[in-house]
């Protein structure tokens, strides 16, 4: 009688273990196929916020993953619509010089708030970059090492690992040049602004000084 108790035990706990093998196959092929998905979204377009398709721990992970792009993409999202302003072109037009020179209380303001909100939202990106931050993600979600390994080894895999360098490039080289911009901009009013050689006529701007005429002109050509 014993003996056969013994073996219904180890029948159970056999069965009990095949199918946990089982399932963690499953669930990890699930996550696999959800991850492979999410890989050929569109950061600056498609919506990462979605179902979460696995169970228990794997969900945790599947959440973790999402959380990291859905917030990577609305910070590239918001850095592209910066970058497509036509406010911001319209900064240093004649019809601008005419409406807010020569002081440029508006469009100083407004260079100030881009500025801010650019920087937000790159700095966001710029440290969305960094594994220590992709990592922080899962770090929360109180899941063993073997989920924290699985997270680590999907998020930060060659090919992730190599599309996070190549976007890093580009941001920091983005950065680099708006900035540099945005204080082309700043320079440029700054210095209508205590210049009293020019005006606006027929749609362009007129200088009486022609020393503040080259001025004016490099400011320009630093720009373009």
């Amino acid at each position: 009688m014993k003996k056969n108790i013994k073996r219904i035990i180890l029948v159970v706990i056999f069965v009990l273990i095949s199918f946990l093998l089982f399932y963690n196959k499953y669930e990890e092929r699930v996550l696999d196929d959800e991850f492979e998905v999410l890989t050929k979204k569109d950061l600056e377009k498609d919506n990462f916020n979605t179902k979460i398709k696995t169970k228990f721990s794997y969900a945790k992970v599947e959440k973790a993953i999402k959380e990291y792009l859905t917030d990577y993409s609305t910070n590239l999202k918001n850095l592209n619509d910066l970058l497509k302003d036509e406010n911001l072109k319209s900064i240093l037009s004649a019809d601008n010089y005419q409406k807010d020179g020569k002081a440029f209380t508006n469009s100083k303001v407004y260079l100030t708030t881009y500025r801010d909100n650019f920087d937000k939202s790159m700095n966001a990106l710029l440290e969305l970059s960094e594994d220590k931050k992709i990592m922080s993600y899962i770090e929360n979600k109180k899941v063993s090492k073997y989920y924290v390994k699985l997270y680590r080894e999907l998020m930060l895999g060659d090919n992730m690992k190599k599309e996070l360098k190549s976007s890093k490039k580009y941001l920091e080289n983005a950065n680099n040049n708006v900035n540099n911009l945005l204080g082309a901009y700043e320079s440029t009013l700054n210095f209508l602004s205590s210049s009293s050689s020019w005006t606006v006529r027929n749609g362009q701007i007129i200088f009486t000084n022609q020393n503040d005429l080259n001025t004016y002109n490099s400011l320009i050509s630093s720009i373009k």
